[in-house]
């Protein structure tokens, strides 16, 4: 899997997604996912069939985590895909878990998730 995304018809890397030297702050969690998913929006899609797939087997809650996790495994040892730049900063779950409830109503209140302390 490529981690080169177009963006406004111009291909973005892993690269763009580091702080430039002129950046002096710390980039926000909020920045990072929303870097995180604009080069990996496909795992949004993958987490909540994964989620639904849980409720059909009778999960009515669940931690973003475990799902999540195997994601990992899969895309680093099995697909070697490391190399590539595909990684998932411990960061960004909860803002991943509050994204798919947001997007898909069938899922709203199934992760557990506890109050954001950055914006």
């Amino acid at each position: 899997m490529s981690t080169n995304v177009q963006d406004r018809g111009r291909e973005i890397t892993l690269l763009d997604l580091i702080p430039q030297d002129g950046e002096k702050r710390p980039r926000t969690v909020a920045e990072q996912y929303a870097d995180f998913i604009r080069v990996n929006g496909w795992v949004v899609d993958e987490v909540a069939e994964r989620a639904r797939k849980a409720k059909r087997h009778g999960i009515h809650r669940y931690g973003v985590r475990a799902i999540l996790e195997p994601l990992r495994w899969r895309h680093v040892v099995e697909l070697g895909e490391d190399q590539s730049g595909w990684k998932l900063n411990n960061n960004v779950m909860s803002r991943l878990a509050r994204d798919v409830m947001e997007r898909y109503p069938d899922l709203d209140g199934f992760f557990e998730t506890r109050e954001l302390r950055a914006q």
